[in-house]
């Protein structure tokens, strides 16, 4: 039988919501509401909050795509099936630090009935990938309300790779541009988060390109473009830098989705309001709008890299994963077709 005060209930509270157990809505007389904070939680709360994170995460990365049967590299071979089985069951598993216990403990007692402060980490502590997985989650549960607008400005959301990734178009709202440290996110220890939500984020970029038909201002698609741009920078280096080159199959699967016979520019730019715009700057804007299809031409850089590794080249395995998923996305023919745009896009 756990005990625990009311403060800590409220914690449990939210902590449940931030692992998708609830809505947030469910929870928000919780974080609306100031409440004194204890000097430290109690036994009981404390494991509880440890089983939650437990059972939560995994339950998270479940939901993500970690179940489904996919195709990543391990050391110098092609791994197959689901995260489970491609990975160590010593490789997985997080670490959280009491900065995770530090933000949970913030977000009970913070007043934000007019508006949410800016949760700062201890200054001590670097935060952990546990302590980071929990603030891409924590924002995530959040992002649709009001309570989290400044948080974008900050230099844990911003170097945060998981949020970069999953909330371009909140970054282009907050008019921020992210900063995101990819590479510990793509080494053997941790890519297997990336793995895990590939799905994920290809469904998020899937809905951000379709949303662009629905943007009016000019400035709007710049900035969503740039943002765009410094991400997607990022991951190729590092994916490029770090020989996975896989850990990038979600743009192959946004590119089957929006580049197809059918496509054409409105898709992009067909609520613009180009009016008053020079030529210079509507060309800039046709540039942002369409950043994503332009990335094909590194993709394509990548697959002529691929057909000229040998068997006993270094990077082999790399190599022919990266074909299988080039076949397996129909990549030559989305990329004709994103070509097209491009060039419809150009006059």
């Amino acid at each position: 039988m756990r005990t625990v005060s009311r403060f800590e209930s409220n914690l449990l509270r939210i902590l449940h919501c931030v692992l998708g157990h609830s809505h947030v809505n469910q929870v928000l007389p919780a974080l609306v509401r100031p409440a004194t904070r204890p000097e430290c939680l109690s036994r009981d709360a404390v494991d509880l909050v440890q089983h939650s994170l437990a059972s939560g995460t995994t339950m998270t990365l479940t939901r993500g795509g970690a179940w489904m049967q996919h195709r990543h590299i391990r050391g110098d071979a092609i791994c197959d099936g689901n995260l489970w089985q491609r990975t160590e069951p010593a490789r997985l598993g997080f670490e959280f630090s009491p900065a995770s216990i530090d933000l949970l403990m913030w977000l009970t007692q913070s007043d934000a009935t007019q508006k949410m402060p800016i949760w700062i980490p201890p200054t001590s502590r670097t935060l952990t990938p546990g302590d980071q997985f929990l603030l891409y989650l924590t924002v995530t549960a959040l992002r649709e309300t009001t309570l989290i607008s400044d948080w974008y400005e900050t230099n844990v959301i911003r170097g945060n790779a998981l949020i970069a990734l999953a909330m371009p178009e909140q970054f282009a709202e907050a008019k921020v541009m992210p900063q995101p440290d990819i590479d510990q996110w793509i080494d053997l220890d941790d890519g297997w988060v990336l793995e895990a939500i590939q799905d994920e984020l290809a469904r998020v970029w899937t809905d951000v390109e379709k949303n662009k038909c629905r943007i009016t201002r000019p400035d709007s698609m710049q900035r969503l473009g740039r943002v765009q741009e410094q991400i997607l920078d990022q991951l190729f280096d590092s994916a490029e830098r770090n020989s996975r080159r896989d850990l990038c199959r979600f743009v192959l699967e946004v590119m089957k989705r929006i580049a197809d016979a059918h496509a054409q520019r409105g898709q992009w730019i067909g609520s613009l309001d180009t009016t008053d715009l020079r030529l210079a700057d509507r060309t800039a804007t046709y540039q942002c709008a369409s950043v994503l299809l332009r990335f094909g031409a590194r993709l394509r850089q990548w697959q002529s890299a691929s057909q000229s590794v040998g068997y006993f080249d270094e990077g082999y395995a790399e190599s022919q994963l990266w074909k299988s998923l080039w076949e397996s996305c129909d990549a030559e023919d989305s990329l004709l077709h994103a070509d097209r745009v491009l060039q419809e896009l150009s006059f």
